[in-house]
C-alpha cells in the first residue's frame, strides 16, 4: 500500500529513541508533524500505539493538537510507531516567550485569557481522567500570530481510571514538588513502593510554572531545587508587580502542599469573571486604566491608544528602494515613484488589497516590499500581516505598524479590517 504521508525534514531527534520530522499529509494536502518513536519490544510498542488511538478520541476538545493516523512498523529487528499530526509552523510557547525578550510584556488580559483557555482544556480532559503530565512551554503550539495557544505532546497522557498514578512522568523543571521528590529518590536508587499522587494536581503546578515564564519573561531555573522551593516560588511570584490578578492564581497554583493547590474546574471558575473585568479596566494597549475606550474585537483599547494607532497605517515612512530617502503618503517625491498604503511597494499607486480582491486571489498579493530582507517579493496577507514567501517562518510584519508577531497588534487589525471592508 502507498505511503500517504510525504517526509519533508528532520525537526528534532533524541538517540535512537525519537524522530520528528516535518511533512506533507497527502489526503489533504496539509503541513504534518510526523512523530517516530522506536521501541525494543512488540508490547512497549503496542502500548505507545494504543496511547496514540487514545488521545485520537480527543479531536472534540478544542486546542488539542489533532492526530490525524497512527501505526506501527518494524526495522533492523526493531519497532517502531509512526504518530501523524498537525504541525504548527509558529513554533512553541517557549519560542513565543524568547521573541518577546527583554520586555515586551503581554498584558494581564493577554495571560488570562491564555490561562483561561488552556484551563478550559485541561479540565475537559480531566473530566475523562486523563491527565497530561509533561505541560511545559515546549508542549504548548502557538497559532494565529500568538493568539491562540494549542495543547500538544500527549505521549505522557495517561487515563486515570481507579488508582492514583504510580508513575512518574515530566521534565524536571516542570515537576511538581511531590513528584520531584520522588524523581529525586529514584535517582538516588530508593525504590517508590509508596509513592502516588494527584496527576491533574501535578498538571496545575506544571501550568504555573509555566505561566510564571510567561509573566516574568524569566525562566524558572531558580526553582529547580527542592531547598526553599516555597519560599523562592512565593518570591518570584510576587515580583509580578503589573499582574494583581495573575499573581493571585498563580499562588493557588503553584501551593507547595497538593492539597491546598488549586484544581483545574475550581481554576476555570475563578479566571473566568477576571478575563472580563480585566479587559474592561486596562486599557489592551498601554495597559493603564480608562474611563472611555473602544471594543476592538475582543480588546478594550482606550480612546488615546485607539486615536494614536488609527494614525500610524499613514504616517510610518520608510525608505525608498530606488534612491534611499524617505517617502511619504505621496510617495516618493525624488524619484516620482510611489507606494502602496499597506504593502508600502513603490511600484504602483493603488492599493494591492484592493488589486487582490479584484481578482479574487485571496491569497497571493501583486506586490510586497519586505522589510526582513529589503527586497520586493510576492507575500500573502495573513489578516493584518504580510508574510514574505521567501521565508514565510521569519519574514513576518504587520503593515500598519511594521512591528514583528511578539507585540500587540489589536488596533491594527482593526483598521486593516476597516480597509480591506
Amino acid at each position: 500500500m502507498a505511503d500517504d504521508v510525504e517526509y519533508q525534514s528532520l525537526i528534532y531527534k533524541r538517540g535512537d529513541s525519537v524522530e520528528i520530522y516535518k511533512g506533507i499529509y497527502k489526503p489533504n494536502n496539509s503541513p504534518i508533524c510526523i512523530k517516530v518513536l522506536f521501541c525494543d519490544s512488540i508490547e512497549a510498542a503496542n502500548e505507545i500505539l494504543q496511547e496514540s488511538f487514545n488521545m485520537m478520541r480527543f479531536k472534540d476538545i478544542p486546542n488539542i493538537v489533532k492526530i490525524y493516523k497512527a501505526d506501527l512498523s518494524q526495522s533492523n529487528n526493531r519497532y517502531f510507531v509512526r504518530v501523524i499530526m498537525e504541525y504548527y509552523e509558529e513554533g512553541d510557547l517557549k519560542k513565543l516567550i524568547r521573541s518577546r525578550l527583554p520586555n515586551n510584556y503581554w498584558s494581564e488580559g493577554e495571560l488570562l485569557n491564555h490561562l483561561l483557555l488552556l484551563v478550559e482544556t485541561f479540565a475537559l480532559l480531566e473530566t475523562r481522567k486523563v491527565a497530561h503530565r509533561d505541560i511545559k512551554p515546549e508542549n504548548i503550539f502557538v497559532s494565529d500570530f500568538g493568539k491562540r495557544l494549542i495543547v500538544g505532546d500527549l505521549g505522557s497522557a495517561k487515563e486515570k481510571i481507579k488508582n492514583i498514578s504510580e508513575t512518574i512522568a515530566g521534565t524536571p523543571l516542570y515537576l511538581s514538588p511531590e513528584v520531584r521528590k520522588a524523581y529525586s529518590d529514584h535517582l538516588m536508587g530508593n525504590t517508590l513502593y509508596n509513592f502516588s499522587h494527584d496527576p491533574f494536581k501535578s498538571d496545575v503546578y506544571s501550568l504555573g510554572l509555566t505561566f510564571l515564564y510567561m509573566a516574568s519573561l524569566r525562566e524558572c531555573t531558580d526553582l529547580l531545587q527542592m531547598g526553599d522551593l516555597e519560599i523562592k516560588t512565593q518570591n518570584r511570584i510576587n515580583e509580578l508587580e503589573r499582574y494583581p490578578s495573575l499573581k493571585n492564581i498563580l499562588s493557588k497554583m503553584l501551593a507547595f502542599n497538593k492539597d491546598q493547590r488549586i484544581s483545574f474546574s475550581e481554576l476555570f471558575e475563578e479566571i473566568k469573571p477576571k478575563t472580563v473585568v480585566v479587559e474592561q479596566q486596562i486599557c489592551f494597549k498601554c495597559e493603564r486604566r480608562m474611563k472611555s475606550s473602544k471594543y476592538v474585537f475582543d480588546k478594550y483599547i482606550c480612546n488615546n491608544c485607539y486615536e494614536i494607532s488609527s494614525q500610524l497605517l499613514w504616517a510610518y515612512q520608510y525608505p525608498c528602494v530606488k534612491c534611499n530617502k524617505m517617502i511619504n503618503n505621496e510617495g516618493c517625491v525624488n524619484c516620482q515613484f510611489y507606494r502602496c498604503s499597506y504593502c508600502k511597494c513603490f511600484k504602483h499607486n493603488n492599493s494591492c488589497i484592493q488589486e487582490k480582491s479584484e481578482k479574487n486571489s485571496p491569497n497571493e498579493l501583486p506586490c510586497l516590499f519586505c522589510l526582513s530582507n529589503n527586497t520586493i517579493s510576492y507575500g500573502n496577507l495573513k489578516g493584518y500581516y504580510f508574510t514574505c514567501l521567501t521565508d514565510p517562518s521569519n519574514h513576518k510584519y504587520c503593515v500598519v505598524c511594521s512591528r514583528s508577531i511578539g507585540y500587540s497588534h489589536a488596533v491594527c487589525s482593526l483598521i486593516i479590517q476597516m480597509k480591506i471592508t
